[in-house]
C-alpha cells in the first residue's frame, strides 16, 4: 500500500512506490496506465530491475475532492504476471494552526487615562503545518474597534507568521464590554474564527 496521509485541498504529495527483483534475472515492470484522475504522474512508467535490488516509481498525488480517496494501481512484470498496489490519501482542507496550543487570544484590557488616544494589542502566532502553502484573509471584525496586521498573505509549509491584533478603546462606554470576532478567509480553506473582548479599565 501507498499512503499519501493528510494532503491540502489541491495541492501535491509525492510518495514512491518500491518493487524488489528476488529472482536470478532481470525483469522488466511496465505500469497499466488507467483514468485516476487524482493520480497526476509516474517517475517511470516501467522499468528493468536487476537481480536482488530495488527500483521504484515516484507518484504524484493531487484532488480536490474533500474525501478519503481509495483505489489501485496495477502493473505487470515480463507482460505477463499482473499485480496491483492499493493507494490512499485524506485530502483535507488548507488550515492555519496556533502556533502553541495552550495560547489564548480573547481579552484585550485597556486603562482609561483623560481619553488619551491609546490601544492595547496581542499577538496572534499561526503557523501552517501542512504540505502547501496557505493564502489567508482577516475580517476586521463588525465593532470597528479591532484591527489585525497584516490582515493578508500566505504562509509556506513549515513556516509561522505573528499578528498583531489591536484593539482601539477610544469613544468607548467604560461600562461596556466590546465583544466581536475576528475571521479569516482561507483559500482552499474553510473559515477560521477568533472571538476577542475588549474591556475598559477606569484608572483609580
Amino acid at each position: 500500500e501507498v499512503n499519501f496521509g493528510d494532503v491540502f485541498k489541491g495541492s501535491e504529495e509525492k510518495r514512491t512506490f518500491w518493487i524488489k527483483n528476488e529472482l536470478r534475472t532481470n525483469i522488466f515492470v511496465e505500469f497499466v496506465i488507467e483514468d485516476n484522475p487524482e493520480l497526476k504522474s509516474y517517475s517511470n512508467k516501467s522499468m528493468v530491475i536487476a537481480p536482488n535490488t530495488y527500483e521504484g516509481t515516484e507518484l504524484t498525488f493531487s484532488s480536490h475532492k474533500i474525501k478519503v480517496h481509495s483505489f489501485y494501481i496495477k502493473y505487470k512484470i515480463n507482460y505477463k504476471h499482473q499485480f496491483k498496489v492499493k493507494i490512499t490519501a485524506n485530502v483535507v482542507y488548507s488550515v492555519l494552526k496556533l502556533s502553541n496550543p495552550n495560547f489564548s487570544l480573547n481579552i484585550f484590557t485597556f486603562h482609561q487615562i483623560n481619553n488619551a488616544e491609546m490601544t492595547v494589542s496581542q499577538i496572534l502566532p499561526l503557523c501552517n503545518t501542512g504540505n502547501a502553502k496557505v493564502c489567508f484573509n482577516f475580517d476586521n471584525g463588525k465593532t470597528g474597534h479591532f484591527s489585525i496586521f497584516p490582515n493578508s498573505g500566505e504562509v509556506l509549509p513549515g513556516h509561522e507568521i505573528n499578528l498583531n491584533i489591536s484593539f482601539d478603546a477610544l469613544d468607548i462606554d467604560t461600562k461596556k464590554d466590546i465583544n466581536d470576532e475576528l475571521k479569516c478567509s482561507i483559500v482552499d480553506g474553510q473559515i477560521m474564527s477568533f472571538p476577542v473582548i475588549g474591556q475598559i479599565m477606569p484608572c483609580k
